[in-house]
């Protein structure tokens, strides 16, 4: 990602946004392969809650506090005030958050 936004900067600097499109398709791919790591990560994350005896619910309780840190942001943003724009881009590789609170919650149930 810091590759691709770096070159991206470069190409809006320079005026070559040839090199932009051209590592798309290479993020694109990636994008995938991220979140198939973090699917993996996330099932790590389960072992490793239930070895030291923590439900995976706090994991749920994570997503529901990041997504009142967004909505917050999103209200700023309409107030005109500048939101924390760090958030997106650290998830932007991530699946959906519904979807991994979905997969923590089926494991706090132990399903």
């Amino acid at each position: 990602v810091q590759a691709t936004a770096l070159s991206a900067l470069a190409g809006a600097v320079l005026g070559d946004f040839s090199t932009v499109l051209a590592g798309l398709p290479v993020l694109l791919g990636q994008a995938s392969y991220s979140r198939q790591a973090e699917h993996e990560a996330d099932a790590q994350a389960v072992h490793i809650l239930r070895a030291a005896a923590i439900s995976p619910d706090a994991m749920v309780t994570l997503f529901e506090k990041l997504d009142e840190k967004r909505r917050k942001a999103g209200a700023e943003e309409s107030l005109g005030l500048k939101p924390d724009s760090w958030l997106g881009i650290a998830f932007a590789s991530h699946p959906a958050d519904a979807e991994r609170v979905q997969f923590f919650r089926q494991a706090a149930a132990g399903r």
